[in-house]
């Protein structure tokens, strides 16, 4: 069904001199259509107009979009209550640690190490002074000027721990470095109640600070990955099995193909990738390596 609608919309441009007038005549395919890009998309910059039309026309159409947000985000929510004024109302916007891993969340422990040495409902109620040369306070760009990070240093002013706020001043990321070389060797990650769902760590090295392995912290027990990619593909895999719909999804960002098109898909499910006049090399017949590799992906 799906690419005989493609197939159609092909010839169709290739006979009709105008494009939109192409985008009428062809009806758009009755399926679940999800567009996935790394952050949540900020309504000034990062959606395109190109987007905002694409799910624009399928909402019209009552057709099911969805856009998914793959990275971390400690005002996720804010984002996309944001975002969620600027679309569509029938388009929804899901994050993967919002609306994936949290629910299914339990708790390592209960984190208790704060650099202030203060537990507080809300870190910008904290008094931190201002003569202590370890610690350093980093503001939101806001009016207000709430707490965006809080860092620790040693005697040697090497940094040792990095805490990460959202916008109301609860803290959501630790971040521990390795004191010589700078370089974050343990990440966690906070809820509400403080406790720790999910924790990261790397390797430590400056050259190349890959990670080691994942451990999810699920109500039913450890979950643990080799590579942040893989938590982002058994998210996409749960979506395409939870029910037999027709689903095209979508990568609207670079970084997402090469894990997309390695996913093993059902017949109901198709993936695609937009690629764009300035993915290419000033020859206009040859592409970015990058996007060689995409196209060899494709093309298996």
């Amino acid at each position: 069904m799906f690419q005989n609608w493609m197939k159609k919309k092909v010839e169709d441009t290739l006979d009709q001199p105008e494009q939109n007038e192409t985008m009428t005549l062809v009806e758009i395919p009755d399926m679940d259509y999800y567009f996935m890009m790394g952050d949540v998309p900020k309504q000034d910059n990062t959606l395109t107009d190109s987007l905002n039309l694409r799910l624009k026309s399928l909402a019209e159409k009552n057709k099911r979009a969805t856009i998914l947000t793959l990275n971390f985000d400690v005002n996720v929510k804010g984002h996309i209550r944001s975002l969620e004024e600027n679309v569509h109302p029938q388009i929804s916007i899901l994050n993967v640690f919002e609306h994936y891993i949290l629910p299914e969340s339990g708790s390592k422990r209960v984190y208790s190490e704060f650099i202030t040495g203060t537990v507080s409902e809300s870190i910008n109620e904290v008094v931190i002074s201002e003569d202590n040369s370890t610690v350093q306070v980093t503001r939101y760009e806001l009016p207000s000027s709430p707490i965006l990070y809080i860092d620790q240093f040693n005697e040697e002013q090497q940094l040792m721990k990095r805490e990460e706020y959202d916008i109301h001043g609860a803290l959501r990321r630790v971040l521990h470095y390795v004191p010589h070389n700078g370089v974050p060797f343990l990440e966690e990650f906070i809820r509400d109640d403080r406790s720790i769902y999910m924790e990261t760590i790397y390797s430590g090295s400056a050259k190349k600070n890959t990670v080691r392995h994942i451990n999810w912290y699920k109500k039913t027990g450890i979950t643990t990955f080799v590579k942040k990619s893989d938590i982002v593909q058994q998210w996409l895999s749960d979506i395409q099995t939870k029910n037999e719909r027709m689903k095209l999804m979508i990568a609207e960002d670079r970084e997402i193909d090469h894990d997309l098109f390695k996913m093993e898909k059902s017949d109901s499910v198709f993936y695609a990738a937009f690629v764009h006049d300035a993915h290419y090399e000033e020859n206009p017949r040859q592409l970015h390596t990058h996007y060689e590799e995409l196209f060899k992906q494709i093309r298996k």
